[in-house]
């Protein structure tokens, strides 16, 4: 990996997986590598007080969010579904970059 790329542990987790797996995974593979992943970020966790990533919380802080300004329900609920999308097809390292640019 290049000092340009993102390294977003997704990004990671796939250049991985194709540098150690190229013929693919089997499910009990991607299991294990599922439960290695949580067992480091519990443990970065533990050692700096980093946070593991969680769309679902990410997606609460958002009807929180929504409905403390006086967002209908219907609002939240189409928020929540783009914020799905997003999720899907934006990197965590792109959203910090959007939101650090931003005037708000």
């Amino acid at each position: 990996m290049t000092a340009n790329q993102t390294k977003d542990p997704a990004t990671i987790r796939r250049a991985l997986e194709r540098k150690y797996f190229p013929r693919g995974l089997e499910i009990n593979e991607i299991r294990l590598l599922d439960e290695i992943q949580l067992h480091l970020m519990d443990a970065a966790e533990q050692t700096v007080g980093v946070e593991r990533w969680s769309n679902a919380a990410n997606l609460g802080y958002a009807i929180v969010a929504g409905l403390s300004v006086g967002m209908s329900p219907k609002e939240v609920e189409k928020l929540v579904s783009a914020m799905r999308v997003v999720h899907d097809n934006v990197s965590v390292a792109e959203a910090a970059s959007h939101y650090n640019r931003s005037p708000f």
